[in-house]
């Protein structure tokens, strides 16, 4: 984490998106917590579902 942040410098207001599982997400939190970063977690799986989802839906219509 802190590697990446050294490379990209995100806005700290803003809450960082982690697409994982829940078990590597929570490692992600807590490590971003500790450099003053706050983040939301997707699970993987379900966000990949989503965006298929929603990409048929638009090539459909």
């Amino acid at each position: 984490v802190a590697s990446q942040l050294r490379h990209w410098q995100p806005d700290s207001k803003q809450p960082l998106t982690l697409v994982a599982n829940s078990s590597l997400a929570s490692r992600y939190q807590r490590a971003l917590s500790l450099l003053g970063y706050t983040a939301q977690a997707l699970e993987g799986d379900r966000a990949f579902q989503t965006g298929i989802r929603s990409l048929a839906h638009a090539v459909a219509q």
